[in-house]
């Protein structure tokens, strides 16, 4: 029940004059335990040796805080005295700079400024010397045969430049596992061939590095020139942090409407295969074997999911 009770008005102003001494009140404790965490910095401060007790360099406090005689790291005062007992005032100024670089204001975040790290020396040197790479709204295969061979991988979409970095070791790992056992079977039935990687030229705007790619070779007849090379029947992308994206949803479409017949995405996290036909709406994923049957009559190639992941990790 609500009854017998009464309402008091509190006038603006004394709220205000009590936000106010509150904010002091808050300011001066967190100067006391300010001072105290920076005396404790500095009890194991290895200057200390070379300070004497003849410095005249002390700290005085400038705010108008009611304790205006306590001291505070806020401001300094050059030529007071020092006092026998505690720390160096040289060393609590030493400090108090530190500290005040790396600490932000408690009450206000008006001065609060991102911290700066800057690289390691290692990791300065670590870095790939190689040019910037020029700005151009609209890419060629002869702009691309500008690039240097610096590790990267260079294609190029629709005239926009994809730059993939250096794969890591379990992406090589499977990529080696996939080439070994389609380069087998490649040399037991003539007239295919493998690449890792592999290049799919659509048009002077648009090529295409696959991780692997199986190409039909007509017999007695030798393809020096990737623009002289028909689509692949097959293509392989290994899957990877930087670039599931743009296989899934950007070069796999690109494949199966330039003639690509196949499309097999290789998950390592899932362990599975997505494979994608010209005709699919959504992938049909593989967890133990997958199979691609060449149009030409040629033997089943058959993948062991099981032999291609193991010790992946």
């Amino acid at each position: 029940s609500f009854a017998g009770m009464t309402t008091t008005l509190v006038p603006l102003e004394d709220l205000h004059h009590t936000r106010t001494r509150m904010m002091h009140e808050l300011q001066t404790r967190l100067d006391a335990a300010e001072r105290a965490f920076l005396i404790s910095l500095v009890a194991g401060d290895p200057e200390r040796s070379s300070v004497t007790d003849s410095s005249s360099c002390s700290l005085r406090r400038h705010s108008k805080s009611p304790e205006a005689g306590e001291l505070s790291p806020h401001s300094v005062r050059i030529g007071a005295p020092m006092t026998a007992a505690g720390p160096s005032s040289l060393m609590l100024l030493r400090a108090t700079f530190r500290y005040r670089r790396s600490v932000p204001s408690a009450l206000s975040s008006a001065h609060v400024r991102p911290l700066r790290i800057p690289p390691r020396r290692a990791e300065r040197m670590a870095m790939p010397l190689s040019p910037p790479i020029p700005h151009r709204s609209l890419w060629t295969v002869e702009d691309l045969e500008q690039l240097p061979a610096d590790g990267n991988r260079y294609e190029i979409l629709h005239g926009e430049l994809l730059v993939t970095p250096m794969p890591a070791v379990w992406h090589q790992r499977i990529a080696v596992r996939l080439t070994g056992s389609i380069a087998q079977w490649c040399r037991a039935n003539a007239g295919w061939e493998c690449f890792a990687p592999g290049g799919v030229f659509i048009n002077e705007t648009t090529w295409l590095e696959p991780d692997l790619a199986v190409y039909p070779v007509p017999a007695g007849r030798a393809i020096a020139d990737w623009r002289q090379m028909g689509p692949p029947a097959l293509v392989i992308e290994t899957l990877s942090p930087s670039t599931t994206k743009t296989d899934r949803h950007h070069k796999r479409p690109a494949y199966l409407a330039h003639g690509v017949a196949e499309v097999w995405l290789v998950d390592i996290d899932t362990q599975t295969i997505e494979q994608w036909t010209a005709h699919s709406e959504f992938p049909h994923p593989h967890r133990t074997t997958i199979a691609w049957a060449p149009s030409d009559g040629a033997p089943e190639l058959t993948i062991q999911l099981a032999e291609l992941f193991g010790s992946s990790a």
